[in-house]
């Protein structure tokens, strides 16, 4: 019983770090790609406006 309760725990431990892992994972993904878009906008409006002057 004490074997089954320790596995149990063990899984639970394993599937919240997976799962903590995964969210980290794509907050980050998603902030990185929220950046690039933000630095891809910037270097266009900075283009744009260099060349209209």
């Amino acid at each position: 019983m004490n074997i089954m309760k320790a596995v149990k725990v063990a899984v639970l431990v394993v599937v919240a770090v997976v799962a903590i892992k995964i969210i980290i994972g794509f907050l980050v993904g998603t902030l990185s790609m929220v950046f690039t878009a933000a630095v891809i906008i910037g270097g266009i409006y900075l283009l744009y406006s260099i060349f209209k002057s």
